[in-house]
């Protein structure tokens, strides 16, 4: 709800000559309901209002103001974990591992993600040195983690190949 700002005030000492009210108060004259100007979408978005400003014009009497979106408080649905390593074949990006949801979490609780059974993932050709681990949202935006203590297990085995089953591997 906006009320109007006063336009009188009781003051005890002389104001400063450079105010602009006539009555020298620093107050303006007519008593206006302040204005709520949204000009980024994101951020109305998570308030739930469209870009603009409420109320539209200037008015003298009280507001009060309905949000005309549903506020999106935690807008990203889903993460994706990429790694540097893997080559999925049928993956946009193609160096995607998995994806999660914060389901049954609220903001600030742990997301705890345990998938029902491993995914094996062919790793690009190569010599490696580091592996980068990369999550992102939905819209493939980088994420910001607020906690340092985060647990990401990795597990890669050999496959076998031709050679190996001659060997007895």
């Amino acid at each position: 709800m906006c009320r109007s700002r006063p336009s009188h005030v009781t003051i005890s000492h002389k104001p400063s000559l450079r105010l602009y009210s006539s009555g020298r108060s620093g107050l303006p004259s007519t008593a206006y309901t302040p204005q709520l100007v949204i000009n980024n979408a994101e951020f109305g978005k998570v308030i739930g209002y469209l870009s603009g400003t409420y109320p539209n014009a200037q008015t003298t009497t009280a507001q009060s103001l309905q949000s005309n979106i549903i506020p999106q408080v935690n807008p990203t649905t889903s993460y994706m974990l990429r790694c540097s390593l893997i080559n999925h074949p049928y993956a946009v990006p193609s160096d995607v591992l998995t994806t999660f949801t914060t389901q049954g979490t609220t903001a600030g609780q742990l997301i705890d993600y345990k998938p029902n059974e491993y995914l094996w993932l062919p790793i690009s050709d190569g010599t490696y040195s580091s592996i980068q681990l990369i999550i992102v949202d939905h819209e493939e935006r980088f994420c910001k983690f607020n906690d340092t203590n985060a647990l990401i297990s990795i597990a890669i085995r050999r496959v076998k190949s031709q050679t190996d089953d001659v060997r007895g591997r």
